[in-house]
């Protein structure tokens, strides 16, 4: 494959989704309505939807050397991902994660990280061609910090722009992960563990988050769109649109892949957020956290 754009260091994990009505509390037992088995991990979830929305992708992440790692590699590969620096885990397996879904929509996540906890910034050593041909990379925080912080060195060595989706937010982040992001991504209960910070004042949030990178912060708000803001620039609001919510799971994952590819092309907040909430809707309104292709068995 030619050099990509867009290299992501991050997470797959195999999830199952469970329907419930609502969701359980302590102690308590429930049944649920539906189960439903897809592709995910914010790594790769990202991935793709930076690859639907037009750029080109290498994924750099591990996977067990199970079935459910050779069916993600398989994926990539119609995805037309370049998978050629994932790491495949012998004798560990492939990261999992446990999603209800309450009838509403909304959802709650228990991820075994598996393979994901394994990749180390030594497996970066073999991609420094990859990352340093690409224009952009990006993370998020179901990897080992350490592999962060050497990814976005890297990146930044090469002259990459750098976009760190902070989920996980309840890992502290090393100074060395700091220095080197250009955005930061997160949601509104993010934004408030990252900045130890209750306030409803979103917009100062923002503020206060784009201060600490180079280039600026969004902060992704569900229904009722994102706010963002560059260095040196007035905060930006942009609506979500309207939809009927079906599974929220992956929203956010699409916000950010296309997010990105949005600054690519245009180097312009507001356009990028406009494209990032666009595909954060139309993926509230099919099941899983990556609808599949229309080509997928």
């Amino acid at each position: 494959m030619n050099s990509s754009e867009i290299v992501v260091v991050g997470s797959y994990c195999f999830d199952v989704g469970l329907q419930v009505k609502h969701f359980p509390t302590p102690g308590e037992t429930i049944l649920a309505g539906g189960q439903l088995a897809s592709h995910g991990g914010k790594g790769s979830n990202q991935a793709i939807n930076a690859r639907r929305a037009g750029s080109k992708v290498a994924f750099i992440g591990a996977v067990g050397d199970d079935a459910a790692g050779g069916s993600a590699l398989d994926m990539w590969r119609r995805e037309a991902i370049d998978t050629s620096f994932t790491v495949v885990r012998p004798g560990t397996s492939t990261g999992m994660a446990f999603i209800l879904i309450e009838a509403s929509g909304e959802n709650q996540i228990v991820v075994s990280p598996g393979a994901n906890s394994s990749l180390s910034p030594q497996d970066l050593t073999a991609a420094r061609s990859c990352i340093a041909g690409a224009s952009m990379v990006l993370a998020q925080l179901e990897v080992p910090t350490a592999t962060v912080a050497e990814a976005f060195r890297l990146g930044r060595e090469a002259g990459a722009v750098t976009v760190l989706n902070a989920a996980p937010a309840l890992v502290e982040i090393p100074d060395a992960v700091w220095a080197n992001t250009d955005f930061l991504i997160v949601n509104e209960t993010e934004a408030r563990q990252l900045t130890g910070n209750t306030t409803e004042d979103d917009q100062a949030l923002c503020a206060l988050l784009a201060s600490r990178v180079r280039l600026g912060a969004v902060i992704t708000l569900g229904a009722l769109g994102a706010i963002g803001k560059v260095a040196g620039g007035e905060l930006i609001k942009v609506p979500a649109p309207s939809i009927e919510l079906v599974d929220s799971t992956g929203a956010g994952d699409a916000f950010v892949g296309a997010f990105c590819t949005g600054w690519l092309r245009t180097r312009d907040l507001f356009a990028s957020m406009q494209l990032g909430t666009a595909a954060g809707s139309l993926a509230c309104t099919t099941r899983g956290a990556v609808s599949p292709l229309a080509d997928d068995s």
